[in-house]
Formats: structure tokens, C-alpha cells, sequence
């Protein structure tokens, strides 16, 4: 598997601009993903800017 994206964002009132960095769910998600079907990278989208996460760092995030 190529990539997974995750989509954040806030009202407007916020602006609409969620964080970059995937939620606790999502990290352990993408790395179920990585295990069982070789996620390469996550894309993780406010809508405005998206950053892309290679798999190796996947083990940096916090997840249970």
C-alpha cells in the first residue's frame, strides 16, 4: 500500500486549520497498516497543508 491520509480541520472560527499530526487512533491505524500491508508513508491534510509521514518514523508516535 502506497499511502494512507488522514483529514483534520476546525470550524470556522478556527479558520479551518486542524494540526498536522495524526491522532492517536490514526497512529495506531498507520501502523497496522505498515504491518499487515507495508504502508509506504501517511498523508495527514488540514485541507490547506498536508505533510507526508514515511513509515520509518511511524514507531515515534505515541499509540497503545
Amino acid at each position: 500500500m502506497e499511502y494512507c491520509i488522514g483529514q483534520y480541520y476546525e470550524p470556522s472560527s478556527n479558520d479551518y486549520l486542524g494540526i498536522l499530526a495524526p491522532s492517536l487512533a490514526d497512529a495506531q491505524y498507520f501502523k497496522m497498516l505498515q504491518d499487515r500491508f507495508n504502508l509506504e508513508k501517511a498523508l495527514v491534510t488540514n485541507g490547506f497543508h498536508t505533510v507526508e509521514i514515511p513509515s520509518g518514523e511511524f514507531d515515534e508516535f505515541e499509540s497503545h
